[in-house]
């Protein structure tokens, strides 16, 4: 499968990250927008607390922003370390994920749609499913980071006026 992400960036090492993950044919699982504002459902209450849940088993990942929209999420993500963290034993739909190297971007974001996953189907909505890749932005300076934090905070305000756009990454919106 060929892949999207930058060839020549190792996705262990120490960096900030831009990340959207999409609910799969971006179907509205997580709740709605209202006046602006975010409101999440039960299922959105899973992935905020699967994502703020994140720092607490990865003592080298920060979760910088957030924010759960109606059918995606989108994270700044930073690696601290190459502290050595546990590979998962499945990937994010049920095929066998064996290169991916511990503690990677791709590992973490693995977790994150795996353990909202299983807590969804389990216990809310038995159809519920992730879009099997994810968007991601390597973020290298301050400038670009202070752009995505304010993109994910106005994210909401910006469902209202077109939400299939929306979800494309706008972020040029924002500069």
């Amino acid at each position: 499968m060929e892949t999207t992400r930058c060839t020549s960036w190792d996705y262990a090492s120490p960096g900030a990250y831009f990340v959207t993950i999409c609910t799969k044919n971006r179907q509205c699982f997580f709740g709605r927008v209202k006046h602006g504002k975010m409101e999440l459902n039960p299922l959105g209450d899973i992935a905020k607390e699967e994502i703020l849940r994140t720092e607490k088993i990865r003592s080298n990942v920060i979760v910088d922003s957030w924010v759960v929209m109606p059918n995606h999420v989108h994270l700044v993500l930073i690696i601290t370390s190459d502290q050595n963290v546990e590979r998962p034993r499945r990937g994010v739909s049920t095929e066998r994920i064996n290169h991916w190297k511990p503690g990677s971007l791709g590992v973490i974001i693995n977790h994150i749609k795996g353990a909202c996953t299983r807590r969804i189907r389990a216990t809310l909505d038995p159809i519920f499913s992730w879009q099997s890749r994810f968007y991601d932005h390597i973020i290298r300076t301050d400038h670009d980071l202070e752009i995505l934090r304010l993109y994910i905070y106005l994210n909401p305000e910006y469902w209202q006026s077109n939400p299939i756009e929306h979800t494309h990454n706008n972020v040029s919106a924002v500069a």
